[in-house]
Parts: C-alpha cells; sequence; structure tokens
C-alpha cells in the first residue's frame, strides 16, 4: 500500500511539473529551422509577441503563412530573421521593434512597417520592394544590396543609413531624414525625393535620373559622378545646376 501511495505522489508530482512547463512556454511556437513559424495566440486580439524577445534564433524561419498574424508592437529586438520569407500578404508586421536584427537576404515585399523601429538593423540584400515603411526608424541601419524599388519611405528616418548599390527606383521618400546616409552608386531613378534632407550624404556615383528633388536640402553631399539628368532640381538648397 505504501508503494502504491509512493508511485501516485510520484506520478502526482511529475504531472505538476510538466504542467509548469507548458505553461512557462510563451504563445511563439517556432518550428524547426527551415520550415514556417506559427505563434498561436492565447488572446486573439492581442500580439503573442509583445514581450521582448531578445536574440531569437529566427533564421530560415517563414513568417508569410501565419493567417493573418497581427504583429503590431511586437519586439524582436536583435533577432536574427536572416533569410525569412516575410512577405505580407497575410502577415501585418506594422510597429514591430526589430532594433539591431539581422535580417539580410530577408523577403519583406509588401510588407506594412509603418512606424517600424529598424535603428541598426542589418539588411544586406533585402527584398523590400513596396513595403510601407512610412516613419519607419532606419537610422544606420545596413541597406547594403537591398532592393527598395516602389518602397513608401516618406518621413522616414535614414540618417547614417549604409545604402551602396540599395536599389531605390521609383521610391518614395518624400521629406525623408537621409542626413549622412551613404548611397554611393544607389539607384534612385524616378525616386520621389521632394523634401528630403541629403545634406552630407555621400551620392556619388548614384543614378538620380528623373528623380523628384523639389525643395531637397543637398548642402554638403557628395556629388561626384551622380547623374542627375532628367531630374527635377526646383527649389533645392546646396546645389546649383
Amino acid at each position: 500500500m505504501n508503494n502504491m501511495r509512493a508511485i501516485i505522489a510520484r506520478t502526482i508530482i511529475a504531472s505538476s511539473v510538466a504542467l509548469c512547463a507548458i505553461m512557462a512556454v510563451p504563445a511563439l511556437t517556432l518550428a524547426a529551422e527551415g520550415t514556417n513559424c506559427d505563434w498561436p495566440s492565447r488572446n486573439p486580439t492581442r500580439s503573442p509577441l509583445v514581450d521582448p524577445i531578445p536574440y531569437g534564433p529566427f533564421n530560415e524561419a517563414n513568417f508569410s503563412n501565419v493567417n493573418g498574424a497581427n504583429l503590431t508592437g511586437a519586439n524582436l529586438n536583435g533577432a536574427d530573421l536572416s533569410g525569412c520569407d516575410w512577405s505580407v500578404e497575410r502577415t501585418q508586421p506594422g510597429r514591430v521593434n526589430l532594433f539591431r536584427a539581422n535580417l539580410n537576404n530577408a523577403n519583406l515585399s509588401g510588407a506594412n512597417l509603418n512606424s517600424v523601429t529598424m535603428f541598426l538593423a542589418i539588411l544586406p540584400n533585402a527584398n523590400l520592394t513596396f513595403a510601407n515603411l512610412t516613419d519607419a526608424n532606419l537610422a544606420r541601419a545596413n541597406l547594403t544590396d537591398a532592393n527598395l524599388t516602389g518602397a513608401d519611405l516618406r518621413g522616414a528616418n535614414l540618417a547614417s543609413a549604409n545604402l551602396p548599390r540599395a536599389n531605390l527606383a521609383g521610391a518614395t521618400l518624400t521629406n525623408a531624414n537621409l542626413f549622412r546616409a551613404i548611397q554611393p552608386n544607389a539607384n534612385l531613378t524616378f525616386a520621389n525625393l521632394s523634401g528630403a534632407n541629403l545634406s552630407l550624404t555621400d551620392l556619388s556615383g548614384a543614378d538620380l535620373r528623373w528623380a523628384d528633388l523639389n525643395g531637397a536640402n543637398l548642402n554638403g553631399a557628395n556629388l561626384t559622378g551622380t547623374n542627375l539628368n532628367g531630374a527635377d532640381l526646383t527649389g533645392v538648397k546646396g546645389y546649383k545646376p
């Protein structure tokens, strides 16, 4: 009888420990590396990623099949999201904190990243075509060779960002802050840079053909070898054609 009681007691204790372990698992559930990510939320009206998840191992994760998950307010501070497919036909990762996140080769095509924090983010070769980055903070971000064709960067902060060879063709950068940004050999053809702050920006070798620079600030900008053919330079500050 005593042995039976001991066995029952051990079973109850083990079950309690297992239950506690399950309760401690956050709402975010990550599939194996290289497969889709899924995060069932206990509260469907609240993002399951609102709590900080610093330095999460999300490399090669796929965020495209999350059935309309709302990542508003999510904190992925320092997360490694390299190679992620975060195309956003279904997801809504607006206002996400991606401070210092590694998004190398990530697919963020069409993503709604309004007001996102990407300060110091690592985005070489990232696909941000037609992404909504209005009022985003991309200061000091590494966007080397990134594709931002048609992206909406109105009011975005790109101060001291690295954009060598970045493709910004047709992008909207109205009133964007590109102070001290590094953009040698960048493609800015047909980009809308009206009212943008390009002071002390390195635009050497950049292609700004047919770009709209109406009212832009080019004080101290490096325009060595820059192609401005057909660009609208009405009211430009710091540059005399």
